[in-house]
């Protein structure tokens, strides 16, 4: 992913795969970090909206997810 972002770095795609890495990482300030830079990059992006959802339900805020699952949808 490093190379990938490196030849890439304002790639909506990449920046959620490596956000995705950094999750399962547990590095979860990095994993948002990406994440945020992805969807700032296409705030449409399906899979980031949803990574971004998803995560937000596993932090127990529900109220936070709907949003960005909705736009997912």
């Amino acid at each position: 992913l490093a190379k990938a972002l490196a030849l890439s770095p304002r790639d909506a795609v990449v920046l959620s795969n490596v956000a995705l890495a950094h999750h399962y990482r547990n590095d979860r300030a990095a994993a948002d970090a990406a994440l945020d830079r992805s969807l700032s990059i296409d705030p449409t992006f399906a899979n980031a909206l949803a990574l971004r959802g998803v995560w937000q339900m596993l932090a127990g805020n529900l109220e936070g997810a709907a949003e960005p699952l909705n736009r997912a949808a």
